[in-house]
């Protein structure tokens, strides 16, 4: 009888185990990744990758840079964002105590923006303030899932299961 419990407790857990991990699948969502160098006036994409995780709420800003993720032709997402190469920073003046501060601009500096994933996208543009756009590459990215990781887990936990019941079926019966 004892067996029997253990057996089933052992179920149980793995069968949370199971879940835990489809349940973390299910929470996360896939995002696009995109890094940017801004060098004296000039912006390159220089690497895009996808992720799991979360996109920022889209900003409604007037004016700025917009990115575009279009795929067939018709834009499948679209945002606005303000390059980061002005920095305030504040200082406390040695001889007076005073706080000061002073705005710094950056001349080469590289940056990341995260836009949420789309299937169907196939092409990214990011156009300047004036609307030209300056940007415009193929998102040639392999179409990937985590199924695969999860049957093979779920594979496994299964032949434990059967494994553990068999061992208690031999002792059972010794």
């Amino acid at each position: 009888m004892i067996n029997r419990k253990k057996t089933l407790l052992m179920f149980c857990a793995l069968l949370l185990i199971i879940f835990s991990a489809f349940a973390f699948s299910a929470e996360t969502s896939r995002i696009f990744i995109l890094k940017f160098n801004y060098n004296n006036g000039k912006i390159t994409l220089i690497e895009k990758e996808t992720a799991f995780g979360y996109a920022p709420d889209k900003k409604y800003l007037d004016d700025g840079y917009k990115i575009e993720l279009s795929g067939k032709e018709k834009a499948l997402y679209t945002t606005k964002i303000t390059l980061p190469i002005t920095e305030y920073i504040e200082f406390q003046n040695t001889t007076s105590k005073k706080l000061e501060g002073d705005l710094i601009k950056y001349e080469n500096i590289n940056f990341t923006v995260a836009v949420p994933y789309y299937d169907d996208a196939d092409t990214i543009k990011l156009f300047n303030e004036k609307g030209f756009e300056i940007i415009k590459e193929k998102l040639s990215e392999e179409k990937q899932n985590n199924w695969g990781f999860m049957l093979l887990l779920a594979l496994g936990v299964i032949i434990s299961i059967i494994g553990v019941i068999k061992r208690t079926r031999k002792k059972n019966l010794k």
